[in-house]
């Protein structure tokens, strides 16, 4: 069963908030919040589907809110406003406000249209997600690093670029539907030393490994991300072999130019003063 979806009603009017929250309780979870900074820490903290917001009200300026919306990640918030009065209902719509609602409208019309409202919403968020996911496959692509995407807990591969199937000697062939394992290793069985146990969503971890068939050395970077729906783990992989040779080179020279002084101050402590 899917989960509800969420509502914050603003108002410090308590029977105006429990009016709307006798409307929409079967449909939605409901946070009420009675001041500005009240709702805010909420937009903050709850993951929003929609706000119900009265403005201009003793303690409470839902344009401080509006603000504050249209200057953060949750600009794209749906936002509906308790308002009679044209004069403000023509301001509220230059802050972005999607619909009004007024005193004494049928519930079945709040309903309507606040259904309306978020089908139209998801239908925008859908395709900003197929824009932003073509754009983002067309730049991993073209990338001269290997990309791969997979699902965190089914291990199926989601999306893996043209540099990845070339790196593992299938490119062309189809990777939709497979296990990572089964794909990359021939595995029956998720790898044991598999890294996307130890990632996390805010930065990349790294990894260094050689490839002892090859000889070539690889920096795996990798982190969390909800991909088209999945929790799943991005890999980049990058080919360091000569930013490592040539640092096992200088190692190398290093080391014969230590033995070298060495030598010679072996050689002048052994000459007589």
């Amino acid at each position: 069963m899917p989960s509800k979806r969420v509502m914050l009603i603003v108002d410090n009017i308590d029977e105006k908030s429990k009016y709307l929250e006798a409307i929409f309780k079967d449909d939605f979870t409901i946070f009420c919040a009675f001041s500005d900074a009240e709702a805010i820490s909420i937009i903050e903290k709850e993951k929003l589907s929609i706000i119900m917001l009265n403005v201009l009200r003793p303690n409470l300026n839902g344009y401080v809110v509006l603000d504050y919306l249209k200057n953060s990640v949750y600009a794209d918030l749906p936002v509906v406003s308790i308002c009679s009065d044209e004069t403000e209902q023509v301001k509220l719509l230059k802050y972005g406000v999607d619909e009004f609602i007024v005193k004494g409208i049928n519930p079945d019309i709040i309903r309507i249209r606040v259904d309306h409202i978020l089908t139209r919403h998801n239908l925008q968020n859908e395709r900003k997600l197929v824009e932003e996911l073509k754009r983002y496959n067309n730049l991993v692509n073209e990338s001269s690093n290997a990309v791969y995407v997979v699902d965190y807990n089914t291990y199926e591969i989601l999306h893996m670029n043209t540099t990845m199937l070339r790196l593992i000697n299938k490119e062309g062939e189809d990777f939709h539907n497979k296990k990572c394992y089964e794909f990359l290793t021939r595995g029956t069985s998720p790898c044991k030393d598999c890294n996307c146990k130890n990632l996390n969503y805010q930065t990349y971890t790294s990894i260094n490994f050689k490839n002892t068939l090859t000889n070539n050395s690889y920096c795996v970077r990798g982190k969390y991300i909800d991909w088209d729906g999945h929790f799943a783990h991005v890999e980049y992989i990058q080919d360091v072999t000569d930013t490592v040779n040539a640092n096992e080179e200088n190692i190398k020279l290093k080391m014969q130019a230590e033995t070298a002084l060495e030598q010679y101050q072996t050689v002048v402590n052994t000459v007589p003063g």
